[in-house]
């Protein structure tokens, strides 16, 4: 199959702007987990697969299609994986700490107040 001119640059353009939404719907999931108390619901292993795949993506795009723009965008992605990954783990972890290290609130899990 052989795409026309005007079919690769329509690609290309479909392209850049699928990577720039990818790119803005991170913000409200990187704000979600900011204003989290514990991060419960986010899997940090998911959000850990996607940041490898999205530098190997990235190491691909410089080392095998030697395209600058693919590169780019797939290390801003893994930029934002990495970093809500990161702020769920932190958040989980100082949550699973707080409810050791605070009587308080073992005894209101104990008598199912929380």
């Amino acid at each position: 199959m052989n795409f026309s001119d005007n079919a690769i640059a329509y690609l290309v353009i479909l392209y850049s702007l699928s990577s720039l939404v990818r790119l803005y719907f991170y913000v409200p999931q990187i704000r979600s987990v900011a204003r989290s108390h514990d991060a419960a619901a986010i899997h940090v292993p998911t959000w850990a697969v996607w940041t490898a795949h999205n530098v190997i993506s990235a190491a691909y795009g410089w080392f095998v299609t030697h395209d600058a723009q693919f590169l780019i965008f797939f290390l801003a992605s893994a930029l934002c994986t990495s970093l809500i990954g990161t702020m769920a783990a932190k958040k989980q972890r100082s949550s699973v700490v707080a409810v050791e290290t605070d009587p308080a609130v073992e005894a209101q899990i104990n008598n199912n107040v929380l």
